[in-house]
């Protein structure tokens, strides 16, 4: 019935600070660049789907690179924070797929069908990303490069996606 310790005297005082409590991220800036980025591609595909195929050209290779980068350190190693990297997502090797519909479109042709359903399958991921962005399950921070992302994805399938679908369209002779 006797304490075990009668007296507590502290031997080295602690001078480091406390960690600080973790922050929100801020996404509502990266969200409001994305959807005028976004709005800004869609816009320029309707008028000049040449010069948005230059742009989306470094894109979608730096894309298609960063992708190949993460899909490596998911399957190729054991990486702790790169193992379903989330981020696979948004930054898809499958975009190495668009450079030759972009590459047709920027010398005056048709990105083709399999254009069109790589630029959906883009997007699709990237709503998938929010999607597990909202599950429990592997929680990861990424909500900055979703807001991003999601509406730039958005603007490249409104942009060009509609111009490689009515470029496939019968025309009418006349």
């Amino acid at each position: 019935g006797r304490p075990l310790v009668i007296a507590e005297q502290p031997v080295l005082p602690h001078r480091l600070a406390p960690e600080p409590q973790a922050s929100p991220v801020r996404w509502t800036r990266w969200a409001l660049s994305g959807v005028l980025i976004g709005a800004g591609f869609a816009w320029l595909g309707r008028r000049r789907p040449r010069v948005l195929a230059a742009i989306a050209l470094p894109l979608w290779t730096l894309a298609g690179l960063v992708g190949a980068l993460l899909l490596f350190i998911w399957l190729g190693t054991a990486h702790r924070f790169g193992w379903a990297n989330h981020n696979l997502l948004l930054f898809s090797p499958l975009a190495w797929l668009l450079l030759p519909g972009a590459w047709r479109i920027l010398r005056g042709g048709r990105g083709g069908r399999m254009f069109e359903l790589v630029l959906a399958a883009l997007l699709t991921l990237a709503a998938v990303a929010l999607f597990l962005h909202w599950l429990p399950v592997l929680p990861q921070r990424n909500t900055h490069w979703i807001a991003l992302l999601l509406p730039i994805h958005a603007g490249l399938w409104l942009g060009l996606g509609r111009y490689a679908a009515s470029a496939l369209a019968p025309r009418a002779a006349g």
